[in-house]
């Protein structure tokens, strides 16, 4: 290959013009040969350390996926139905969809093999008080209010006919776990359209021991508060 002098090559000659010393260059492109190899070396030991971690990840038959199963209806008979029969499987209640619609929706994880089954009573009513009274009847045989589960539900009535309104229901699945025997808790189910007179209730009631276990919106702000009974 042919090689050009110092004095003559076209580095040089472009040295002279900007000012500098062909040396200049030279000891430029060193440096850029030396800073490559340095990159390309911590590429290798990053490769290198993310091989280890990944190796030392432990691998047993307990590492499998997590198995999830959706439920949706309109109809509130035949969500405990299908609540029955997963929990029959194994599935507990992860979380509901908290959003008000003309369906009821919720996933159910897989609990490990040979957990105790869980038990599920869904409750649907329009009327507040009649929705407390029906979660301390749960509450008594047994039941707790799984928090996340608390949504409204849309839906056409006799009432909602004649008003020309649709009817928006309050729905919650108290859950019963087999771990937990012995426990018993009750309720106090605040409703009211004013936040003042919400916060006001919700503090009064946690002087009594309740803590805030749901919270939810429809036509008027609801907060559920649960305290164990001694």
């Amino acid at each position: 290959m042919k090689r050009y002098k110092e004095g003559n090559c076209k580095t040089s000659s472009f040295a002279e013009y900007a000012g500098v010393s062909p040396a200049f260059f030279k000891k430029m492109r060193v440096r850029w040969v030396r800073t490559q190899v340095f990159c390309n070396f911590l590429k290798c030991v990053m490769a290198a350390a993310i091989s280890v971690m990944l190796l030392s990840l432990p691998l047993s038959a307990n590492d499998t996926p997590v198995e999830f199963m959706l439920l949706a209806t309109s109809r509130t008979a035949t969500m405990q139905t299908e609540l029955d029969e997963a929990a029959g499987k194994g599935f507990r209640i992860a979380i509901g969809s908290g959003l008000s619609g003309q369906e009821i929706s919720m996933i159910l994880e897989k609990m490990p093999e040979g957990s105790e089954k869980y038990s599920y009573r869904l409750l649907a009513t329009a009327r507040t008080s009649t929705m407390e009274k029906e979660i301390n009847e749960a509450a008594r045989e047994g039941f707790r209010l799984h928090p996340r589960s608390f949504t409204t539900k849309t839906g056409t009535s006799v009432r909602g006919i004649v008003s020309g309104k649709d009817t928006v229901e309050i729905v919650v699945v108290m859950e019963r776990d087999p771990n937990q025997k012995g426990k018993e808790y009750e309720y106090k189910l605040l409703a009211t359209s004013r936040t003042g007179t919400l916060q006001k209730e919700i503090t009064e009631a946690v002087k009594e021991g309740y803590v805030l276990a749901a919270f939810g919106t429809r036509d008027e702000h609801m907060a559920i508060m649960e305290r164990e009974k001694k």
